[in-house]
């Protein structure tokens, strides 16, 4: 139930606050002084109707009517240069079209058919008896019967679809079932061939195990086969690593004959050396006269040394 209504810039109504009590409210005043204007405010906000903005006030602002309910929920329904909205208790819904929110219509339980404007005709009198029969239908909630009447046909007809799609199902599965009645006895084959190839594994694996025995006791063959000749090879061996030591031995004595060579021929080049320099001495002093003092050039005097054949000519005193 409304408790208070609040009309700002809507059609005559700047700002309008009606307080309503229990029982019966009656809204009095002279001709077009904006007594059905309070109707339609309230009917726009409950059938969100009329659409557009023609209703807005020609003096401007923003266009809002607030509906209090007796249950303490505030319905307002704005309109502004940029701004459609309901909100309800200032939570702000949008995006509604042309239809009312059905959280709106959950609070106020009313419609258009609440609302009798001056001009309206009697309310189901000039309506049709179908239509009339409708709208009482609408009103004692019977088109909410018939429509869950409905669903419950329709849903009890699906059910009933469903049941007889599983019996043919079912029937289906028993006869593929009948293929397999000797079930018991396809496992008893089967776990019979497990078992036989569990016992093929077992001996493959033991044959596995057999064969590399035997590859091993072969190459043990092998190796004693070729340990025959050891005593040869040790004696061999043997031979050849005393060869070895006098082969070193042999070749460090001629190492060292290799050095002593070496220090006799540059022994035999340092005499060569010496020669060549005592014959160049021995040219040298055949140059200088006898009876010249070498040391100091002047005439010696004395009796003359002969020189010998055999000898290194010697110094002169002078």
């Amino acid at each position: 139930m409304l408790i208070k209504v609040e009309i700002e810039n809507f059609m005559s109504h700047q700002n309008t606050v009606l307080e309503f009590v229990p029982g019966t409210n009656v809204i009095i005043g002279e001709s077009d002084k904006g007594k059905s204007a309070i109707f339609a405010a309230i009917n726009w906000v409950i059938s969100n109707r009329p659409l557009g903005d023609s209703f807005r006030s020609v003096w401007g602002g923003d266009t809002r009517v607030a509906l209090y309910t007796v249950e303490g929920n505030v319905i307002e329904r704005i309109r502004t240069d940029n701004k459609n909205e309901y909100r309800i208790n200032g939570e702000i819904l949008e995006a509604f079209g042309t239809q009312v929110p059905q959280e709106v219509s959950d609070i106020l339980q009313l419609d258009g058919y609440n609302i009798q404007a001056q001009m309206d005709p009697d309310f189901l009198l000039s309506q049709t008896p179908g239509e009339a029969a409708r709208i009482l239908n609408k009103a004692a909630a019977i088109d909410e019967i018939d429509t869950t009447v409905s669903g419950i046909s329709k849903a009890l007809h699906q059910i009933n679809s469903g049941i007889r799609y599983k019996e043919k199902q079912v029937k289906e599965y028993e006869q593929e079932t009948n293929q397999y009645r000797n079930l018991p006895e396809i496992e008893t084959k089967i776990q019979q061939a497990e078992e036989l190839e569990i016992l093929k594994q077992n001996q493959n694996r033991k044959l596995t195990e057999l064969r590399g025995i035997l590859f091993r006791i072969q190459r043990v063959e092998f190796t004693l086969e070729r340990t025959k000749h050891l005593p040869k090879v040790i004696d061999m061996v043997i031979k050849v690593e005393l060869g070895l030591q006098t082969y070193k031995e042999i070749n460090n004595q001629y190492i060292g004959l290799e050095r002593i060579i070496a220090k006799t021929n540059r022994i035999y080049s340092i005499m060569e050396e010496k020669q060549r320099e005592i014959e160049a001495l021995k040219k040298e002093q055949e140059k200088i006269p006898l009876d010249i003092c070498p040391l100091c050039g002047g005439a010696m005097g004395g009796k003359k040394h002969e020189k010998s054949e055999t000898e290194t000519p010697n110094i002169y005193q002078g």
